[in-house]
């Protein structure tokens, strides 16, 4: 198994939590909040490993006590890699782990091109912040591999 992700890379100042949290329009009650945010980038390519380090991340953080954090933003594309995973089950396992986040604000933070089934964890986020060069779908671009649908 992989390390962990490093925390000098997943701690986020609360002013760049602010800041993105006024960027995507996040209720004033959120953006108030001064606890610190977390910021998690999301290994290419996705795997069953992948997701259990960016669930370890999120956990840790969470049992922080009053220093656990109220936004945690997810980077799809780090280091500016397009992201893509033909693989179902790592994608759908962090979607349903991401859905399931009821106590935190989950960002999906797009900067670059995502598709596969990569779409799915960006979607099952609460909030999605894309930038400029961002490109999100094709979520299957072959419609014949798919089983049980046919090729028009």
């Amino acid at each position: 198994m992989s390390p962990a992700l490093p925390a000098a890379r997943s701690a986020v100042r609360p002013v760049a939590v602010g800041l993105l949290a006024a960027l995507v329009g996040l209720p004033a009650v959120a953006r108030a909040d001064s606890r610190a945010g977390l910021f998690v980038p999301v290994p290419i390519p996705l795997t069953s490993d992948a997701v259990g380090r960016v669930r370890k991340a999120v956990e840790d953080a969470r049992t922080r006590g009053a220093d656990r954090p109220a936004v945690v933003v997810f980077d799809f594309n780090p280091d500016g890699k397009a992201a893509s995973n033909p693989s179902f089950g790592p994608c759908y396992d962090l979607a349903r782990y991401l859905a399931g986040l009821h106590d935190l604000t989950t960002v999906a933070h797009v900067h670059g091109k995502t598709t596969g089934h990569t779409v799915l964890p960006v979607l099952a986020c609460k909030e999605v912040v894309v930038g400029a060069g961002a490109q999100l779908g094709e979520v299957a671009a072959d419609r014949a591999k798919l089983p049980g649908v046919e090729a028009a």
